[in-house]
């Protein structure tokens, strides 16, 4: 099973994989984001208190930055969109299922050990 990434500023907006947000401009990862490899970086969210999810920050294929919201099923913000979000199958190191599917650069791959496995 694969479940697709949306794009998006999870400071202004944050938004369930089945809305998309695109931008001719996406800024680079924030200097705290952490490198998973394959040249992914990741940026944990926090929403009431809770981690919501992530930011993961990668490269289209000319180079570009691109961003995708992946929330968490069962997190404060996930119970909002049920069924519409990712499983966390451990926290540390981070494991993801199903996978990731960028809509606007066609990105694929897992997060599995705290790594970017492509797909």
């Amino acid at each position: 099973m694969t479940a697709t990434v949306s794009t998006a500023d999870t400071g202004r907006n944050a938004m369930s994989k089945s809305e998309a947000l695109t931008s001719d401009t996406v800024s680079a990862p924030p200097a705290h984001a952490v490198d998973i490899g394959g040249g992914h970086m990741i940026e944990f969210v926090e929403y009431k208190g809770d981690t919501a999810g992530i930011t993961d920050w990668h490269r289209k294929p000319d180079g570009a930055w691109c961003r995708g919201w992946v929330s968490f099923n069962g997190s404060e913000w996930g119970k909002n969109f049920p069924g519409n979000g990712w499983d966390v199958a451990q926290r540390e190191p981070l494991t993801l299922t199903p996978s990731l599917l960028c809509r606007v650069c066609g990105d694929h791959g897992f997060i599995t050990n705290g790594r970017w496995v492509k797909a």
